[in-house]
């Protein structure tokens, strides 16, 4: 449990600083945010259906909070700071892959 926090925590922080990095060359500085694998929900409650960053209707689970991924801003990021700005909850699948989830389930 403790490294799952941890490494949560180092993602969160890691995309803080991609974000105010892109900050500092005209981009936004929002943070983005993301529902994440819990280790403590089963895995029927980790599904949600969505839609995508092309518009299609997807489902998919959520990533495990101890997969690593780049620090690199990416469209991924983009499409979910775009659907928490709409009023949406950005849902992570995998490393800069998004759904975007249009009410609170």
């Amino acid at each position: 449990m403790k490294i799952t926090l941890l490494v949560t925590s180092l993602y969160l922080a890691l995309t803080s600083l991609a974000l105010a990095d892109l900050n500092e060359t005209g981009g936004s500085s929002q943070s983005i945010p993301v529902v994440t694998h819990e280790t403590s929900q089963d895995e029927d409650s980790l599904k949600r259906t969505g839609y995508d960053i092309n518009g299609e209707l997807r489902s998919c689970y959520a990533m495990d909070t101890e997969q690593l991924c780049t620090v690199q801003y990416t469209k991924g990021e983009e499409f979910a700071l775009k659907c928490a700005k709409s009023g949406g909850i950005p849902f992570q699948c995998d490393c800069h892959d998004y759904i975007c989830l249009s009410e609170v389930e």
